[in-house]
């Protein structure tokens, strides 16, 4: 006589969503983050002579703009993302060079603008497969903004604390809500800028 066999009870599996990885949200998210850096930037390098690549900034604009939608963001998304925000931040600064065409002589057109921002890129696409051999591949470098954008990532999508959107999205709220109504082309609603007078001579009464 066989004896009886327990069987264990049946697990029951939830499926979870599938996330592809270039999902319209991310392309559509990711091209206008792209033109928003590039905009920010032209006026960096103008004004001030600095540039920001932005594919941290375009990551976690993503992330605030998407977290608490019910497709989960998934880390291709963000590079996606994080990867179209950096082209559009480094696109930014060829405005100098439109600027020095219209400082020395006659400016470009807009269309010989466009035509020698699309040339760029291609020149720029063409290098990356032999740079990438030579400097990632052999050379194993540091890289350290891409390593701060991955730590960036991986902290919000893989290992992040459920709280962090909030604060981010406060965050992000309460300065832009600064911007808004400060003294300095705002609704003069808070002063642009406080003195401590902790250290230096205001410290001493002066």
């Amino acid at each position: 006589m066989e004896p009886n066999l327990i069987l264990p009870p049946p697990v029951k599996i939830t499926p979870q969503p599938v996330v592809p990885g270039l999902t319209l949200r991310s392309f559509i998210a990711g091209f206008l983050l792209a033109v928003l850096l590039c905009g920010i930037n032209s006026y960096l390098t103008l004004s001030f002579g600095v540039i920001e690549e932005g594919p941290t900034i375009a990551a976690l604009f993503f992330f605030a703009f998407f977290f608490a939608s019910r497709l989960p963001i998934s880390t291709t998304e963000m590079v996606i993302v994080a990867t179209m925000g950096s082209a559009g931040g480094s696109l930014g600064f060829i405005t100098n060079f439109y600027a020095a065409k219209a400082m020395t002589g006659e400016p470009y057109t807009v269309v010989q603008m466009t035509l020698f921002a699309f040339v760029t890129s291609l020149v720029g696409m063409a290098f990356v497969v032999p740079l990438r051999e030579l400097l990632v591949v052999k050379e194993d470098l540091p890289w350290p903004g891409s390593r701060a954008t991955a730590g960036v990532i991986s902290a919000l999508v893989e290992d992040g604390d459920p709280r962090q959107p909030r604060y981010l999205l406060i965050a992000g709220l309460l300065a832009m809500a600064y911007v808004i109504a400060n003294t300095d082309g705002g609704f003069g609603l808070v002063p642009d800028e406080f003195a401590l007078p902790i250290f230096g001579l205001g410290a001493y009464g002066a």
